[in-house]
């Protein structure tokens, strides 16, 4: 029983540490340069200013389609275990802040005997 316990902890802990987020600075240099007959593909990564992989390639591209072509940088990014993830979008603009609200209060008109409303901000 102690076994089991003592495994079942540890690969808790295990799974606990690969999911860490290391905070690593990663970064991403593509250049793809297309004439219509040649494709040269250009990367870079680097993790924490360590450069981890470089790669630079020419390829015949004659007749192929677009698609064919961005299907090649992705393959070749793949294989290079390099993440081939577009850009996150910017942070949307925080929202205006709301106006204050206003109450609505009742007052007597001493001349006419009736009740006036007026609205003030709270």
């Amino acid at each position: 029983m102690k076994k089991i316990a003592f495994i079942l902890f540890l690969a808790g802990c295990s799974l606990g540490v690969m999911g860490q987020n290391t905070g690593a600075d990663t970064s991403i240099h593509k250049n793809v340069n297309d004439d219509g007959k040649t494709m040269h593909i250009k990367l870079s990564y680097s993790i924490d200013g360590k450069l981890i992989q470089k790669y630079k390639q020419s390829f015949p591209i004659a007749g192929m389609s677009k698609a064919d072509k961005e299907a090649l940088v992705n393959h070749i990014m793949d294989s290079l275990g390099i993440p081939n993830t577009p850009p996150s979008p910017p942070p949307a603009p925080p929202k205006p802040p709301k106006p204050p609200k206003q109450k609505r209060f009742a007052q007597l008109s001493p001349a006419k005997n009736t009740i006036l409303y007026t609205n003030r901000y709270a």
